[in-house]
C-alpha cells in the first residue's frame, strides 16, 4: 500500500528527507514506472502519430499567416514556430494563452519562436486544439 511505501521511505533509516532530485525511494519508484509506460510501444507509437499530426497542423497555420509565422522545428514532443517579426513575440505568446493554450515560452533571441511542448500523452484531438488556438491568435493580431 502507499502508506506501506511511505513508512519505510520515511521512518526505516535516518536519512529520510524526500527531494524530488535527492534520489529518494518514492521518486526512484514513480521515475521507474513513468519509464515503464513511456518506453510501451502503443505509447511511443501514439506520440509519434499525435506529432505528425500537431507538426502537419502548425504547418497549416503558418501556411495561412505565412506573413508573421513560419514552420519552426519538431523534434519528438517539441515543437517550435518562427515568428517573423520578434515585436509580435510577446503578444502572440498572450493571444495564444488566451486561447487556452499555455505556451512554454517564447525564445527571442534570432530565430524568434514560441514553444510548444506538449505533454506524450497528447492525442489528436489536443493537437488540434493547439493548432487552433494559435491559428485564432494569429487572426487576432492580423486584424
Amino acid at each position: 500500500t502507499r502508506e506501506d511505501i511511505y513508512e519505510k521511505c520515511m521512518n526505516e533509516h535516518s536519512f529520510a528527507y524526500i527531494s524530488s532530485l535527492g534520489g529518494n525511494e518514492i521518486s526512484c519508484i514513480v521515475a521507474s514506472k513513468v519509464l515503464d509506460v513511456a518506453n510501451r510501444p502503443a505509447f511511443l507509437q501514439n506520440v509519434c502519430n499525435t506529432s505528425e499530426i500537431l507538426q502537419r497542423e502548425l504547418a497549416a497555420v503558418c501556411r495561412k499567416y505565412h506573413n508573421l509565422v513560419s514552420p519552426g522545428a519538431c523534434h519528438g514532443g517539441l515543437f517550435t514556430v518562427k515568428i517573423n517579426d520578434g515585436s509580435l513575440a510577446a503578444r502572440l505568446y498572450k493571444a495564444v494563452y488566451d486561447q487556452g493554450v499555455l505556451c512554454h515560452s517564447v525564445s527571442v533571441i534570432e530565430p524568434v519562436v514560441l514553444k510548444f511542448l506538449p505533454p506524450l500523452i497528447l492525442d489528436a484531438d489536443g493537437a488540434r486544439e493547439i493548432a487552433g488556438a494559435l491559428d485564432r491568435a494569429l487572426h487576432e493580431l492580423r486584424v
